[in-house]
């Protein structure tokens, strides 16, 4: 039976965390579930492994977006998608697994740009 690939979603908006998980679902994805905390993101990551994370920027900064970026790229090597109005650090950006949407954007962008990042991630998986 084929993997169906784990999402994990970083989002500190519920409503929009519950909309991207629906969307996933609909797309034939796993939800690896909903984080709005770094802590509970990093359990997550630990204990999940998620094929790819959605992530949004809280523009606020409760807590460092940059470090945690820089973990699930650099550490955890996991694809990211980082769907927000502010784009991070650009080392981050320069990364090959990093994708960015800049909001608004329209779902089957976000659609098009799920697919082609798990796409690099089974390719650099099967290398």
């Amino acid at each position: 039976m084929p993997h169906s690939p784990n999402i994990l979603i970083i989002e500190d908006d519920s409503l929009t965390a519950w909309h991207l998980t629906m969307l996933v679902k609909e797309w034939g994805y796993q939800v690896a579930g909903w984080a709005n905390t770094q802590p509970l993101s990093l359990a997550y990551l630990r204990h999940r492994r998620p094929d790819l994370v959605l992530f949004n920027l809280d523009p606020y900064g409760r807590w460092s977006n940059n470090d945690l970026l820089a973990a699930i790229v650099f550490f955890w090597k996991i694809p990211v998608i980082i769907c927000a109005a502010t784009p991070p650090a650009v080392e981050v950006l320069e990364q090959k697994s990093v994708f960015y949407l800049s909001k608004p954007f329209w779902m089957h962008q976000l659609r098009e740009t799920v697919d082609i990042a798990l796409g690099e991630e089974c390719r650099s998986r099967s290398s």
